[in-house]
């Protein structure tokens, strides 16, 4: 996955994860919501996601077409990923039916190689590494502060430290720096405490400390620097702030509910009112660290008296939607396998996905696809964003027929299923018809067919902005009457273009 699809993919995955999380803030496990979190995470910081039949993609696909009809069914039917998918809905990329007028084509929303990438990749950097300084500056500056924290000798706390061991030696410290207790370090963790703590209350102390300890355990000190990368590295991505601040948020809540469960469900009062009296005195510190922080208190409050008891019908449920919704945000459509056949000779594909000009892609059952040429024009594309004209304007002619069985669905291959790249060098900006409006005789023919019926000689415009080339990749994708997606690639000679006798 690029990077913008890792960002759209994420952002919808937020917004979904939000929603879930509104619905059931006060029926499901917090445990829950963080490894919902933990998806989103993955998606926005490892580029590449696993295939599956059940995908967001697919169902909203299917959603669209059962809401526009059958007969534009393969008509919108998106190529080969989520950006995609947005862009062929927001470029209105249904197919004309059988129309001989000029083809006006409406902007394509993400184009697929932005002339002002540079410029782009130097703002992210510095808003990246500008946070980056902020967090590590701020850290310092705490942990500086902290060090010279003095060891607590006291009966209660040597007590409560023979009681909760790990293998991680935990030291309890108090400074005048602050004034409420929180927790800082990974490998050597310390639990910090203000000098105003009354150490006479047991109960209390037994709250916070037990508190720090769960947020020790559960390593929420290093989770939190896992979230502050993946918000350093999508920083102008408004959905990731929110996730940002929901994620603070469902740590805070997992720990409160995991020390209600250690300490029993009678002593949820006292502990409540144990969160009022240190939110009170906070100190506000960087998010990286974890402590009786003001992460929206109220709703500390109210889950903490609505929590219930985990019941294994609860437990059974919490799988079931983070493996349902795993499935559904975390994948994306499967590529089916393709055979190679050649319509009328013995001309086969070298690879599996690969294809020249002339040959047939076929998919069983399905269709089959052929390039017969890719040819360049004397028609002029206009600008690319404002910017430098075509060096180069292609026409790609290309054939079709529908082999799914009688009565099944009609099928169409227009603009929405193509794009195009130099085969010599993939950087050479390109871009499709939807940048400009030229007329081509047989382009305004693209239509659907019905099973059994084929389109030939349908075309389409691209053009190239940086230089010319001698050879392009055609690349194709569909879904199939399935909603799994299938994609391959053709690799093209362009013909020269050959002035009228």
């Amino acid at each position: 996955m690029n990077w913008l699809q890792m960002d759209i993919s994420a952002a919808l995955m937020i917004v979904i994860v939000v929603g879930v999380r509104a619905l059931n803030k006060n029926t499901l496990p917090r445990s829950a919501f963080l490894w919902l979190w933990a998806i989103v995470w993955l998606r926005l910081c490892i580029p590449f996601s696993l295939p599956s039949e059940w995908n967001l993609y697919s169902l909203l696909n299917t959603a669209a077409n059962k809401l526009s009809g059958p007969t534009n069914m393969a008509a919108t039917a998106v190529p080969t990923s989520p950006v995609a998918t947005w862009t062929a809905a927001l470029s209105d990329s249904t197919p004309p039916q059988q129309s001989w007028g000029v083809l006006s084509v409406l902007p394509s929303t993400f184009p697929q190689s932005a002339p002002d990438a540079s410029a782009w990749l130097l703002v992210w950097l510095i808003g990246a590494i500008g946070l980056v300084v902020f967090f590590t500056v701020a850290y310092i500056r705490w942990y500086r502060r902290f060090r010279f924290a003095r060891p607590v000798k006291h009966e209660f706390v040597d007590r409560w430290l023979s009681r909760h061991r790990l293998l991680r030696s935990i030291q309890i410290r108090q400074t005048e720096k602050i004034a409420s207790p929180l927790t800082y370090g990974i490998i050597r963790p310390v639990i910090l405490m203000p000098v105003t703590i009354d150490w006479s209350d047991h109960k209390r102390l037994e709250y916070v400390l037990t508190h720090e300890y769960v947020h020790i355990r559960r390593f929420d000190s290093g989770t939190k620097m896992l979230l502050l990368l993946a918000f350093c590295l999508h920083w102008y991505n408004p959905f990731v702030w929110l996730m940002y601040v929901l994620v603070n948020r469902d740590i805070e809540l997992y720990c409160d509910e995991t020390v209600i469960r250690r300490l029993g469900f009678q002593r949820r009062s006292d502990y409540a009112r144990t969160l009022i009296h240190m939110e009170e005195q906070k100190l506000a510190l960087p998010s990286m660290n974890n402590y009786f922080s003001k992460l929206a208190i109220e709703e500390r409050i109210e889950s903490i008296m609505k929590m219930k008891k985990t019941t294994v019908a609860g437990a059974l449920s919490a799988c079931l939607l983070i493996g349902s919704l795993a499935t559904v945000l975390a994948t994306s459509p499967a590529s089916a396998s393709i055979a190679a056949s050649h319509a009328g000779s013995a001309t086969l594909a070298k690879h599996a996905n690969e294809y020249r000009a002339g040959e047939t892609w076929k998919v069983n059952n399905e269709w089959e696809f052929t390039v017969n040429s890719v040819r360049e024009t004397t028609l002029e594309g206009n600008t690319i964003d404002g910017n430098r004209p075509a060096k180069q304007v292609l026409i790609v002619n290309y054939s079709y027929k529908n082999i799914r069985p009688a009565g099944g669905e009609p099928l169409a291959f227009s603009k929405a299923h193509f794009w195009m790249t130099d085969a010599h060098d993939p950087e050479n900006n390109s871009a499709d018809g939807s940048h400009y409006t030229l007329f081509v005789p047989g382009m305004d023919r693209i239509g659907v067919v019905n099973p059994g019926q084929s389109e030939q000689g349908a075309e389409w415009v691209y053009a190239f902005y940086d230089k010319k080339t001698d050879k392009v990749e055609f690349n194709v994708g569909a879904y199939d009457s399935h909603e799994k997606l299938h994609e391959t690639k053709f690799i093209v000679p362009v013909e020269a273009h050959k002035a009228a006798k």
